[in-house]
């Protein structure tokens, strides 16, 4: 647990349609502190460090409310995914290309309770039946956690979250049985209330978007790739309930 310790301690520090043209002057620091004083929803930041046989992918996140953007560089591009109103944003600010889609009418209607829409983990274990397994405290900060297990046909997940009301992961491991891999994702730096601006969630102008309808994208799954990078948050496109 000493590594986690880290993970856990930062842890106590603590879901507009059609881009139109903007003034590409950004917004002085009084007018991005006036705005991210404007509550549109709570706050949210962390960092995850990806670990897999193929590599390793360092993802920030940032929310406020439904709003969502999320960051990494992958072979020297910086790919940004953003969620704002009905759009589901993808770019690359390094060679200035972008994909805007539209997002279903169930994901935009699960916006409203979503709450936080990045580090749901213990949720999805909890729904699929995943159950505590060991608990404890990290002894150095006094910091209570839970251990939550899965185990199906299709392998095995733990999720390491705090044994508190926010129930914030901390480290996932998933075994593929299949490929026999397994993959972890570390937590770190969880951040709550901090003040953001609604422009950092706006695409940025400059950006060359391919603008599709939910439809479209829907038809396109499978054929010719469509944007600088897949949809790595698919419930936030398609919406996660059942009707």
């Amino acid at each position: 647990m000493g590594a986690l310790a880290l993970f856990a301690a930062a842890a106590l520090d603590a879901p507009p349609s059609v881009a139109k043209e903007r003034d590409e002057k950004k917004p002085t620091a009084a007018e991005a502190s006036e705005s991210g004083a404007r509550t549109r929803g709570e706050t949210w930041y962390t960092t995850t460090v990806a670990r897999h046989d193929r590599g390793v992918m360092v993802v920030n996140y940032w929310s406020k409310g439904p709003l969502f953007r999320a960051e990494t560089i992958l072979s020297g591009h910086r790919i940004s995914s953003v969620i704002n109103g009905d759009r589901y944003y993808i770019f690359d600010s390094v060679l200035g290309t972008g994909l805007s889609i539209e997002r279903s009418k169930r994901a935009v209607a699960e916006d409203v309770g979503r709450g936080r829409p990045f580090g749901t983990e213990w949720q999805e274990i909890v729904d699929k039946g995943g159950e505590v397994i060991r608990g404890g405290e990290v002894p150095s900060i006094g910091l209570d956690y839970e251990l939550y297990q899965v185990t199906n046909e299709e392998g095995r997940k733990q999720v390491l979250v705090t044994a508190n009301e926010l129930r914030l992961p901390l480290r996932v491991e998933t075994f593929v049985r299949s490929a026999g891999e397994t993959s972890t994702v570390e937590y770190t730096g969880w951040q709550r209330g901090l003040a953001i601006s609604d422009f950092f969630f706006e695409p940025p102008a400059g950006i060359d978007f391919e603008e599709l309808t939910y439809e479209q994208y829907v038809r396109s799954v499978g054929g010719i790739p469509r944007g600088p990078a897949p949809v790595f948050y698919s419930h936030l496109l398609h919406g996660s309930k059942e009707d």
